[in-house]
């Protein structure tokens, strides 16, 4: 039986805390502390994934958000209000998700390497959330992308790799952490495949949730993994619903 979701004995954040917990800007004890509050706290959770989103997307295209409460639409509005106010754009979206060729992987385009990006007020990674971040760029290495964009990305986040740079190599840094680093990887991998027009597999979220068994996992996490799947959609629609899912699980791997 999957592990309960904490009762969440604390305050729902300001909307200017969940803004600054989506676009990274916390120091490392605040964002421990919010993140403890939206793993058992449904609203603040949903307004956090999908305001950490819309930060890391530059590209354009509607949307149509469902909310599980008044109350979760109302956090995230919010908090896109605070980020817009603080320099962030949010512009119409086109209505599809444009795919590129099977042999193209666009790093610029990857939701993780543009948190790379943004780490500049996060230490560095130790730990499971190592492992992961060291997944996601092994799960790319793999899928063909380029060793020195994937480098720079690594030494930006304090996980300088020597050459040569491959899986094998990031794998072992993970260290006591392969488990987490072999579920990242899958993730990613999972990701890869989708965005570059695979025939979604909705069976491939059992492998996770075997991938995952033994890790102890925050109850998010638990809980995005055992939500994975196209509800009932079919096609590029289910597609997009998948991409999304997995998009947010990764976000709470790494963040």
């Amino acid at each position: 039986m999957d592990e309960a979701p904490p009762e969440v004995t604390t305050p729902c954040p300001a909307a200017e805390e969940l803004a600054c917990l989506a676009d990274g800007s916390l120091a490392a004890a605040e964002r421990e502390r919010l993140l403890a509050h939206v793993a058992g706290c449904d609203d603040c959770r949903e307004a956090w994934l999908l305001a950490s989103r819309l930060r890391w997307e530059s590209e354009p295209r509607p949307r149509v958000l469902a909310f599980r409460s008044r109350a979760a639409a109302g956090a995230l509005a919010a908090a896109l209000l605070v980020m817009a106010g603080g320099g962030l754009l949010l512009a119409r979206r086109p209505a599809a998700r444009p795919l590129p060729s099977a042999a193209a992987i666009d790093l610029e385009a990857a939701p993780w390497a543009r948190l790379a990006r943004s780490q500049l007020a996060f230490a560095a990674p130790a730990g499971e959330r190592a492992a992961a971040w060291l997944g996601v760029h092994a799960a790319a290495l793999d899928a063909g992308a380029p060793a020195e964009p994937l480098r720079a990305s690594l030494d930006r986040l304090g996980l300088a790799q020597g050459a040569p740079l491959d899986s094998g190599s990031l794998r072992r840094q993970a260290l006591g952490e392969a488990g987490m680093f072999d579920l990242a990887r899958r993730i990613e991998a999972w990701r890869l495949d989708l965005s570059r027009g695979a025939t979604p597999e909705p069976a491939r979220a059992g492998d996770l949730v075997g991938a995952a068994a033994g890790l102890a996992l925050d109850p998010a996490v638990r809980r995005a993994l055992d939500e994975l799947g196209c509800g009932g959609l079919t096609g590029a629609a289910c597609r997009t619903r998948l991409l999304e899912q997995l998009e947010a699980l990764e976000a709470l791997l790494l963040a």
